[in-house]
């Protein structure tokens, strides 16, 4: 009867640790396109809102009231700073809990509605 010994070595081979870290340097690429077009709607978005706060700076005009900059500014800068941050935050998800079957929604649903309600 012959025994085996087993010797466990203390430092792994890079080989064995290249999948791991490949996983967990990796950001949800599935899910990546959602991200983007987050990002790429709060751009829009802030573009737009500082346009009409430079339209205000040179046309003058009221702050308030129903005829005035400030909606337009102020939408397009917050759901803008809104949109790119929700990208960040998909982006923190891992891959394995954010599937591209809940991104997509989510980032087009939010995404359009903020273009619409700043237009409007």
């Amino acid at each position: 009867m012959s025994m085996t010994t087993a010797t466990i070595s203390p430092n792994p081979r890079r080989a064995d640790l290249a999948p791991r870290a490949a996983h967990l340097g990796s950001s949800g690429t599935r899910s990546e396109g959602a991200k983007r077009l987050l990002l790429v709607v709060g751009a829009v978005l802030i573009v737009s809102g500082l346009v009409h706060l430079g339209v205000f700076l040179v046309d003058g005009g009221a702050w308030a009231g129903p005829v005035s900059w400030r909606k337009p500014a102020v939408f397009g800068l917050s759901l803008g700073l809104f949109c790119i941050t929700l990208g960040w935050i998909l982006d923190a998800f891992p891959s394995s809990s954010l599937r591209p079957v809940t991104a997509w929604p989510l980032a087009v649903s939010v995404g359009a509605g903020s273009l619409i309600e700043t237009f409007l």
